[in-house]
């Protein structure tokens, strides 16, 4: 989550810091050195006394709507509003964010994990010859991804789509295996944002492999060719084979 953040910050994206239970915002000074633009964000303070009106208030403004008249109903619940537990920065500091005015943002947002598709109502997906791409987006050297097995059913209207994955970490550091690693799948010329995923941990020591699942909703039946996109367009896996045709939507 830290390096969503850092991510979040270098990309211009809109970033709320939110303060509950008399949380204060660290300093510059307090923060790593890929977070303390932190410091610059004006921060939003949550009362006790009247929570749910500051938190009505802020997603209304977010959203770009007017103030509510003191005499009409508050709503509590909005979709569409992430709002995430600030990790490691002190206790009773959150932050909100959403799409900014650059960037690739898609990524920005925590997602559920995925569960095994193990049912019966999944199906197979055919896999390519070769299922493999290179990112080089990773700035201590390449990352080797496989798509092992890929499956979909379908679900309320649309199709979900599960593919497993591997990603082996060719540095000599550390790296993080999270969402952000997958930008998008292609299905009949569409694409589709990441709606799950969950690996065997979050970070891949050097010379090792991690497998994940990653999951996405799609409004396109999975069938023809089938692209998966890494992070930052760095890399593209051809999960079924090439000299398929896109599919119909």
């Amino acid at each position: 989550m830290r390096l969503e953040l850092a991510r979040i910050l270098s990309r211009d994206i809109r970033a709320i810091p939110v303060l509950v239970g008399g949380a204060r915002l660290p300093k510059a000074a307090e923060l790593p050195d890929d977070l303390q633009g932190l410091a610059q964000r004006q921060a939003l303070v949550l009362h006790d006394e009247t929570w749910r009106d500051d938190v009505d208030g802020l997603i209304r403004s977010l959203r770009g709507e007017p103030a509510v008249p003191g005499n009409r109903r508050r709503r509590w619940l909005v979709p569409g509003i992430a709002l995430v537990a600030l990790l490691g920065l002190g206790a009773g500091a959150w932050f909100l964010w959403g799409p900014g005015t650059g960037g690739n943002d898609q990524q920005a947002t925590a997602i559920p994990a995925c569960a095994p598709p193990a049912s019966q109502d999944w199906s197979v997906i055919t896999l390519s010859g070769n299922p493999t791409a290179v990112d080089r987006a990773e700035s201590a050297g390449p990352l080797i991804f496989t798509v092992k097995s890929a499956r979909w059913r379908a679900r309320g209207g649309q199709w979900q789509v599960v593919l497993a994955t591997s990603m082996k970490n060719t540095t000599r550091e550390t790296v993080y295996h999270e969402a952000f690693r997958y930008d998008y799948l292609v299905v009949a010329d569409r694409q589709f944002e990441p709606a799950c995923f969950s690996a065997n941990g979050d970070t891949v020591d050097a010379g090792l492999v991690n497998d994940a699942l990653i999951g996405f909703d799609v409004s396109c039946k999975p069938a023809g060719y089938i692209e998966l996109v890494l992070e930052d367009e760095s890399g593209r896996i051809s999960v079924t084979p090439s000299s398929l045709e896109p599919g119909s939507c």
